[in-house]
């Protein structure tokens, strides 16, 4: 006789928690991202940048503001896990209409994470040289990515509207925290290290780091708080012979 497929109900053993893995890799991210920003902060206005390399390979491995270094594999990371569990999320309801918000919600974390890895932010932000544009602007690359990104997430919203309304609306809240440290502080800070604010190169310096803080801080909340809405939402037991039974609430 065949066995009956079990269910959350009949399982006996403890529901798996995801909450816990969300606030230790908040705490990772706000960690290398302090130790990456006061380090660089106190080494530019020492100028020990040279005497002590110990601290400034340390600058470079965690300023969130560098390229392929930890801090950005961590961004990446960050949004491939997110696919995974969007993923995770469409297969557990694929005989259901939110299927296809998962799945368009994992290719846009698939797409992000991509870029995070090949520091396609900071390739934007060359473009201008690149062309052999000269403006005054280092941020003009915004110009064009705002409206673009701005598009895609009213697109996404548009799509995520047959989810939970919680879902829905956590989810449209960690988006609103990513683009706004990705356009909007992305292009304050712009403003603020480029314009003639009558700071001096160390007021300079700590102005930009701030910025960059403020950015990174937002685009990982951002990321965060959709990964926990989504984590929120499954639920996961041992199942017979040590299997793993997924459901979705």
């Amino acid at each position: 006789m065949p066995q009956a497929t079990p269910t959350p109900q009949s399982l006996q053993g403890p529901e798996f928690r995801f909450g816990a893995l969300v606030t230790v890799l908040a705490v990772v991210g706000g960690a290398m991202c302090v130790i990456g920003i006061a380090l660089d902060v106190y080494l530019g206005l020492t100028g020990a940048r040279q005497s002590l390399p110990i601290l400034g390979a340390l600058v470079d491995a965690f300023h969130p503001n560098g390229e392929s270094n930890l801090f950005a594999w961590y961004s990446a990371f960050l949004l491939a896990l997110l696919a995974v569990v969007f993923g995770i999320a469409m297969l557990v309801n694929w005989r259901t209409r939110e299927r296809l918000p998962f799945a368009v919600m994992a290719g846009a974390a698939i797409v992000l994470s991509a870029g995070e890895g090949a520091a396609l932010q900071d390739r934007l932000r060359n473009l201008p040289a690149t062309l052999g544009i000269d403006v005054s602007f280092a941020y003009l690359w915004l110009v064009i990515a705002a409206p673009v990104a701005v598009a895609v997430g009213v697109w996404l919203t548009w799509v995520a509207r047959s989810l939970d309304r919680v879902l829905r609306r956590r989810l449209i809240l960690g988006g609103a925290l990513y683009l706004a440290g990705a356009i909007g502080i992305e292009a304050l800070g712009g403003l603020l290290t480029t314009a003639d604010v009558g700071l001096n190169r160390d007021g300079l310096l700590i102005i930009g780091d701030i910025a960059v803080l403020v950015e990174e801080s937002l685009e990982v909340a951002g990321v965060l708080v959709a990964l926990w809405a989504a984590l929120d939402r499954l639920g996961a037991r041992s199942g017979p012979g040590g299997s793993l039974v997924l459901w979705y609430r």
